[in-house]
């Protein structure tokens, strides 16, 4: 198994234990002889940060970015990308609705899960790019062409959230997910989606070992925004279609240039797929109908074959089939310098979970460690898999203020053993696991030496005689 460290961390002094944020530090032990991971400090009264980075499909930091967490309030992110967001107390919930918006069109919705008696918790987010807005007038209705998308709209098609007719102008804003010209792939959201009947009758492969989730592999998803400018305050209001009303959607070419996988041959007209849609606020997707995408020739008059959708409603829409099942787990733990065979488990750890090649490709799954930094998502058979975790240490410096400190790894595993499906739990998972340490975090991320300190100290705990010796000797060596 080889690791790659592709992103540097990034260090933030004096921004967190702010909004009321009683403290950053906690209870902490001094470690003992105890060889297995366990979990981390009580850090309860230490109030609730959320915190990550924020990227776009380019790689790029994405500056200026709204990050809304649902029901509690939003922050921006800085000229790196990095953002807090700090409670006085943890969420009664144990997820939360997290909204990431780029100033340049990009947006994406996670839904984080964690352990309230560790209230730090990362959420990292790759947000697409949108294709230019395209304008209409909403008693004309209109085909809208965005080159590889066509929507077209029926005449007085759009409402407000008062349910309201809309007249005027509107924008129509379209984020194309290709898996052919492999555009915002990088930026998948989590390809999961209930299982049942009508799904499982939609699919090649049974669902007997996971009555619950299935994973899915796209081949064309759309997401489309409409909105309309609010005269009083000049802030867009968010359009939906009118009860009763349909739209088309059209991914232009996308059935010429893929196979059937439900057939294994080429697309012919009339093949179908199950359609998907992701609501607002969830991570997993939902059924609209087993036969909702259809392959007839594209409008355009190019001779290729396009994939059609009716919908009553917008919102992420996913022309999609289901992966042969399979798991990845592991655990993610940080070993103390001071007593080196004792590893404390990272909770709230964002593991994103990405396959390459087979079936399936590609495929994205996020999940959250638990309380002993252990963690298991779904994954494909026959792909190749590797995780990319993401993590923000909290702690306090030297001279008492807070400060954190993110990173992100990259760790490629390899193709799971069985080909059989197979669920979390089952001990033919594929397995990635993470160790961090006071000398990784230094030499392999970056993070200053005084940060490493303190969060060693943070984590491990270290009695006050061995401070200086621990921090003269480069974490103790």
């Amino acid at each position: 198994m080889s690791t790659l460290r592709w992103r540097m961390a990034t260090r933030v002094a004096g921004v967190l234990c702010v909004g009321g944020l009683v403290a950053c530090g906690g209870d902490t032990t001094s470690g003992d002889d105890d060889t297995s991971a366990t979990p981390g400090p009580e850090l309860a009264e230490a109030g609730f940060v959320l915190a990550g980075v924020v990227t776009d499909a380019t790689g790029a930091p994405v500056v200026g970015g709204r990050v809304v967490i649902e029901g509690y309030g939003e922050t921006v992110t800085d000229s790196l990308g990095f953002y807090t967001f700090s409670l006085l107390e943890p969420p009664e919930d144990t997820s939360l609705v997290v909204e990431f918006d780029s100033p340049l069109g990009g947006r994406t919705e996670k839904v984080v899960e964690f352990d309230p008696t560790y209230p730090y918790v990362a959420a990292a987010a790759v947000l697409p790019i949108p294709e230019p807005p395209a304008t209409l007038d909403a008693e004309a209705g209109g085909v809208l062409d965005f080159g590889r998308v066509r929507l077209t709209f029926p005449p007085n098609a759009f409402v407000t959230p008062e349910g309201d007719p809309v007249s005027g102008e509107v924008s129509v804003s379209v984020i194309l997910f290709d898996p052919v010209a492999g555009t915002n792939m990088n930026a998948l959201p989590n390809m999961v989606a209930e299982s049942d009947e009508s799904a499982a009758a939609a699919h090649t492969v049974p669902v007997e070992e996971d009555p619950d989730l299935v994973l899915l592999r796209t081949l064309g998803m759309v997401d489309v925004e409409i909105t309309q400018e609010n005269p009083l305050d000049g802030t867009r209001i968010q359009l939906d279609l009118a009860p009763g009303v349909t739209s088309t959607i059209e991914l232009v070419g996308l059935a010429s240039e893929q196979t059937n996988p439900l057939t294994g041959e080429p697309f012919q007209a009339g093949d179908t797929n199950p359609l998907y849609f992701l609501p607002d606020g969830k991570n997993i997707w939902t059924l609209e109908d087993r036969e909702g995408w259809s392959a007839a020739d594209a409008t355009d008059g190019s001779g290729t074959l396009s994939l059609f959708a009716e919908v009553g409603h917008y919102t992420k829409w996913n022309d999609d089939v289901r992966c042969p099942d399979n798991c990845v787990q592991g655990v993610v733990t940080y070993l103390c310098a001071e007593s080196k065979d004792r590893e404390v488990g990272l909770p709230n750890v964002e593991v994103n979970l990405w396959g390459e090649g087979g079936s399936c490709s590609p495929w994205h799954t996020y999940t959250y460690t638990d309380r002993s930094g252990a963690y298991c998502s779904k994954a494909s058979s026959d792909s190749d898999v590797y995780a990319i975790f993401v993590y923000t240490f909290l702690y306090t410096d030297k001279d008492g203020n807070p400060a954190a400190t993110a990173i992100e790894e990259r760790v490629d595993g390899s193709r799971p053993t069985t080909s059989s499906d197979i669920s979390c739990g089952h001990p033919d998972c594929l397995p990635i696991n993470l160790t961090l340490s006071c000398l990784s975090l230094i030499d392999d991320y970056g993070v200053d030496e005084e940060a490493a300190y303190g969060i060693e100290r943070e984590l491990c705990g270290m009695p006050a005689d061995k401070e200086a010796r621990f921090e003269a000797s480069k974490c103790g060596q």
